[in-house]
């Protein structure tokens, strides 16, 4: 018979994972209200900026053709004034009245030109500060941002890590199954103890039915080798893992797109729900479910000592 092998190490690893994600998510959430308080101003700053550009583009549409006009007037003008005047009375006539209507006319053009840009400046001297204090909150929540993307994106990198870690884990407790018994072989393979992790939409439920064959497998081998008493109570295995995956799915999909709602759109969830209070709701989510996730991992490690301790009634 192949060796049954103590996994505990990478159960303990995994544990270890956990909390450092916990640490790194509570961080987390320390930034993104952080964040939030800039974020918050620079949201409510916004429509007052908005309309006081819409403002300045409406004032500054008209200028474009008061200058193309004036250019026009200009021109023509240069154009008569370079021209050489006609020796004929009726051309000389008509020549002089050109130069006339478009000396009266310049005039009035540039006036509307002046007047609309003394338009733009007044609008301009209302627009300046309130660009400046937009631009400002923007930078500033901007920089905010980057420090809470930092420590997400750790903790991130963290929850993928455990993921391999804890998926070895499975790994190799399925492989000491299929060693320590020969109906396991035709169960589930060891390699969905990492690739159940890993493949999208399928994820949502392999990872849950990997762990519960393996606990409950393990549970029924101890029992029928007598090394755990056959009338012993049952410890809820497959429940206690039902709430583990339940606690998985509230933590990591509909926390996560709590938090998104409600920092980074402008929803009714920004408007409507405690920001802090959900900052507060989802570190203790994820705390529940990492803890709760530690201590199955090492329920499960002391029926891997009992297999270990006692594999010599598996020859």
């Amino acid at each position: 018979m192949k060796k049954i092998t103590n996994n505990s190490k990478f159960g303990k690893l995994s544990m270890i994972l956990n909390l450092l994600i916990l640490v790194f998510f509570i961080i987390s959430m320390v930034f993104i209200l952080k964040f939030d308080e800039v974020n918050v101003k620079f949201v409510a700053k916004k429509p007052e900026f908005e309309k006081a550009r819409e403002n300045l583009r409406e004032v500054e549409q008209p200028r474009r053709r008061a200058l193309a006009e004036v250019e026009h007037y200009q021109v023509r003008l240069d154009s008569l004034v370079k021209k050489a005047v006609p020796t004929d009375a009726k051309l000389r006539k008509e020549y002089e009245e050109n130069l006339k209507r478009v000396r009266e006319v310049l005039p009035e053009k540039k006036a509307q030109l002046a007047s609309i840009d003394s338009l733009i400046g007044v609008e301009q001297l209302f627009f300046e500060p309130i660009q400046t204090v937009y631009s400002d909150l923007e930078n500033t929540t901007n920089q905010a941002k980057s420090r809470f993307n930092l420590f997400i994106w750790i903790t991130v990198a963290l929850v993928f890590v455990k993921i391999l870690v804890f998926g070895y884990w499975k790994y190799r407790n399925i492989i000491n199954l299929r060693n320590a018994t020969s109906w396991m072989k035709k169960g589930v393979a060891p390699f969905w103890g990492i690739v159940g992790w890993l493949i999208p939409g399928y994820n949502l439920i392999k990872p849950y039915s990997v762990f519960a064959e393996i606990w409950n497998e393990t549970e029924y081998i101890l029992k029928d080798k007598e090394i755990l008493p056959k009338n012993s109570k049952n410890n809820n295995g497959e429940f206690n893992i039902g709430i583990w995956w339940g606690l998985l799915i509230i933590t990591m999909v509909i926390m996560t797109w709590i938090l998104r709602g409600t920092f980074f759109g402008q929803s009714a969830m920004f408007y409507k729900l405690s920001h802090q209070g959900v900052a507060i709701a989802a570190i203790i989510c994820w705390a529940v479910y990492l803890l709760w996730e530690c201590v199955l991992i090492r329920r499960y490690n002391k029926m891997n000592h009992l297999l270990v301790a006692n594999q010599n009634k598996f020859e």
